[in-house]
């Protein structure tokens, strides 16, 4: 249910270390952090 939520809740990606938007079809890479930012 979190994950389905999330999915559909999606706004964009945030880079933690570049600052960078990143899209949903982002493939993460090893390493990758990232901050996700979605509706309520």
């Amino acid at each position: 249910k979190i994950h389905t939520d999330l999915g559909d809740k999606f706004i964009r990606a945030v880079n933690a270390r570049t600052k960078r938007t990143v899209g949903a079809d982002y493939e993460l890479q090893d390493g990758d952090v990232i901050r996700i930012v979605a509706n309520k």
